[in-house]
């Protein structure tokens, strides 16, 4: 993997610590199993392509969010661009909710009524912010992403 750009390397090991495969990270992040294999590959495709493609910035910000790379570890790897446009998708006060509501859904069942009464309370403030993107997803649900408004 040395001859791969760092980028590519980044959420290789990424995916790896997550305990992903290819086709769980790229369900996470919404595009094809396929795109991620490319993008893990240094933007190549097959054997025809031997010097790398450019990887668009919003795509390989999708990628680096689903599997937990953080915009400081793109910029880290040479990719300003796509740390930019994972600043712009996410904004930092609520790039970390998707997680948060997944690991709440996770934990969920093994929680007893004293923690789940305690979540419930914690959780009371961002019920509003939470109740509007259901419902705009409910009348645009091809449109919008949950989160990213």
């Amino acid at each position: 993997m040395s001859d791969l750009p760092p980028e590519s390397v980044l959420l290789y090991a990424a995916r790896q610590r997550a305990g992903l495969s290819q086709l769980a990270a790229s369900t996470r992040a919404g595009v094809s199993e396929r795109t991620w294999a490319i993008y893990e590959a240094g933007g190549r495709e097959g054997p025809r392509f031997r010097q790398p493609r450019r990887m668009l910035p919003t795509t390989l910000a999708k990628l680096a969010r689903a599997v937990g790379v953080t915009p400081a570890q793109l910029r880290s790897a040479g990719r300003q661009d796509a740390a930019t446009a994972y600043e712009q998708i996410w904004p930092a006060d609520r790039r970390d909710i998707p997680q948060v509501l997944s690991d709440i859904v996770d934990a969920w069942p093994r929680l007893d009524d004293a923690a789940r009464s305690q979540l419930v309370v914690q959780l009371e403030p961002a019920r509003d912010w939470v109740a509007a993107r259901l419902d705009m997803a409910r009348k645009m649900p091809r449109q919008y992403d949950l989160f990213t408004a």
